[in-house]
């Protein structure tokens, strides 16, 4: 209880954070880092590991002791939970260092991966989401009422807007060449689409990955 505890407070602290300034994005990126480091070591501890079996073995019996405090706190403790919660804020430290890139008018390759990895990082934890910490496939943790649905629509989004960046950006450093704007425009046409999707995110992505392993 006392590492979720930590984490929980270094989330805070980061989320308090001034976000408009450079000093400010360091000290979020930081604060988030700290907390995935403590939710890391709370999934891996033996006790995170027994609260992983207790709950297996109780998966799926759908009685009223489900709902109670003692449920609540075996979830949060959870091995799956800390799991969701480490990827979480690893996100929340990417993009934060992106913000800190954008704030310093970075070049637009650097922005590109920095975007990528922020991408790639929310659509993780939109994955992890979409699991169930008892085992059950048909019930993700949105669902069993561990964490707010709004998460997972959330990181969904967040997702989307990263791949949309990561294109936009680059978009820069293709379209000043009359030899790879052909391949600008394929990118953004592509990531027009995807956003189109009700739930197809990852429609151009690779394409996007391949432009950036070029710059």
């Amino acid at each position: 209880a006392m590492l979720f505890n930590l984490g929980a407070c270094e989330s805070v602290l980061a989320s308090k954070s001034d976000r408009s300034t450079l000093d400010g994005l360091k000290v979020s990126a930081a604060a988030f880092q700290r907390a995935a480091g403590y939710f890391q070591f709370l999934g891996e501890c033996e006790e995170g590991k027994k609260v992983n079996e207790t709950m297996s073995s109780n998966g799926g019996s759908g009685d009223a002791t489900t709902s109670t405090a003692i449920d609540r706190i075996e979830a949060d403790l959870s091995g799956k939970m800390a799991a969701i919660l480490v990827a979480l804020c690893l996100a929340q430290a990417q993009e934060s260092v992106f913000e800190a890139a954008k704030l310093s008018e970075k070049s637009s390759g650097v922005l590109a991966k920095l975007a990528i990895a922020c991408a790639n990082l929310y659509e993780e934890v939109y994955e992890k989401l979409s699991s169930s910490l008892r085992g059950n496939p048909k019930a993700p943790v949105t669902q069993e009422r561990y964490v707010p649905k709004m998460w997972a629509t959330t990181t969904f989004i967040k997702a989307a807007i990263f791949n949309a960046e990561a294109t936009v950006r680059v978009c820069d450093t293709l379209v000043n060449d009359e030899e790879t704007i052909g391949s600008a425009i394929t990118l953004l046409t592509c990531m027009g689409f995807t956003l189109s999707l009700p739930s197809g995110l990852m429609a151009s992505p690779e394409l996007v990955q391949g432009e950036i392993d070029k710059i």
